[in-house]
């Protein structure tokens, strides 16, 4: 009509239909573009399609959103004539990141067959109203635990229920999601950081391991139910583990010096290979026996530096000064 030209809506349709079918390939490196992505963003919505086949015109349809920002954003629409899972499978078939989508059952159930990582939608899953209703209940509880007017066994006991009535703590619990929601998408973001969580994670495993190894009476098992007697257990257990590992440290800093004074050399990366956390222990009902004896600390020590086999052990190490050495802590005692 603006430039004065007869121009049939069918035709117009026709043109559409057309630059959609040769943008086909520009589509498709896109959405396979999208899937490499490390974060990207997942939506449906309704739309209702006239003249669909077996479908009336009043009956639902799904239009998928794939998404995704920063320097080089994406954004793919996909047609479905349903949410199922396997739609959702057939757009996320190699994606291989992170997922941010509302809590759709569907995401969940495609994630575990998949393999991709399924991080909550803020717009969806934080109830900010209720972090905004309770946020002067929740500023006050943190002021008084930090000033010392109350302990934070006290606030637990107060607030940590899941009652319906007890609207603090939904509000926490919304609060501790958003900090975890920021902190995934830093870690993310981030290598260095990845790199620094998982090496403190593995040195508590370790910990947790060597503390497990030492425990008595019961296996480890904690059988009392009284919060006190818990964390009594728990702190004479790593009392023990502490008294294990400082003897062990003691023992093994005692052969690293005296192979010093032979004159070996050790890399840093050779001692940072060393751990106090030795599982060699045995336990029968409360007497802890090392069977780490000092022939052994020295000769996985030594295996650090040369080749030789210590006549006391399985191990095949180093024997300095042509086997003439006069090491006190071998063959021990």
């Amino acid at each position: 009509e603006r430039a004065d030209i007869s121009l049939s809506r069918t035709a117009m349709a026709r043109w559409t239909i057309k630059a959609s079918e040769l943008s086909l390939p520009l589509i498709s490196l896109m959405h396979t573009d999208l899937l490499d992505s490390p974060v990207m963003h997942a939506d449906e919505t309704t739309v209702q399609v006239l003249n669909e086949p077996n479908k009336t015109a009043e009956s639902t349809s799904y239009m998928w959103c794939l998404a995704r920002s920063g320097p080089k954003p994406i954004i793919c629409y996909s047609y479905h004539d349903n949410r199922s899972q396997k739609a959702a499978a057939d757009l996320l078939v190699d994606f291989k990141g992170t997922l941010i989508a509302d809590a759709y059952k569907v995401y969940d159930s495609v994630q575990n067959v998949l393999g991709f990582k399924l991080a909550g939608c803020w717009a969806l899953t934080i109830d900010w109203d209720l972090i905004e209703k309770h946020f002067s209940d929740m500023l006050r509880i943190a002021i008084s635990i930090k000033a010392g007017h109350v302990t934070a066994a006290t606030v637990l006991r107060r607030h940590g229920t899941q009652s319906r009535k007890n609207k603090v703590y939904f509000a926490f619990r919304e609060l501790g999601r958003v900090i975890r929601t920021i902190f995934l998408l830093s870690s993310i973001g981030d290598p260095e950081l990845r790199r620094t969580i998982q090496a403190f994670t593995n040195e508590s495993e370790a910990f947790n391991g060597f503390s497990q190894s030492v425990s008595f009476g019961g296996g480890g098992i904690i059988a009392e139910n009284d919060r006190d007697e818990k964390r009594k257990v728990i702190k004479y257990n790593h009392l023990v583990a502490s008294v294990a590992i400082l003897q062990t440290v003691n023992e093994m800093s005692k052969v690293l010096i005296f192979l010093k004074g032979e004159g070996h050399e050790f890399s840093q990366e050779a001692l940072a290979a060393m751990s106090p956390y030795r599982r060699e222990l045995s336990t029968d009902l409360g007497t802890i026996r090392s069977i780490l004896t000092r022939c052994l600390t020295l000769c996985h020590i030594r295996i650090l530096v040369q080749q030789w086999t210590c006549k006391d052990c399985t191990a095949r190490l180093p024997r300095p000064n042509g086997g003439k050495s006069k090491n006190p802590y071998h063959p021990p005692n």
